[in-house]
């Protein structure tokens, strides 16, 4: 069975939210989740390897099942 969670951020800084472009267009900043690792370990993961930031406190807004 494949591993197939991912966790996306946002970034809020001077009122402004930091988007992503990739060949499929606009986004949230995302990235996969791995084996054992809640959805908010890979969101500072994601926040801090992807976007060079750490992040302190982190809110988890909504959990798609």
């Amino acid at each position: 069975m494949a591993h197939k969670l991912a966790a996306g951020i946002v970034i809020i800084e001077n009122e402004k939210v930091l988007l992503v472009k990739d060949k499929s267009g606009w986004s949230l900043s995302k990235g996969s989740s791995g084996m054992g690792e809640t959805f908010l370990m890979a969101a500072e993961r994601e926040a801090y390897v992807c976007q060079r930031i750490g992040c302190h406190f982190l809110y988890l807004i909504y959990q798609y099942q």
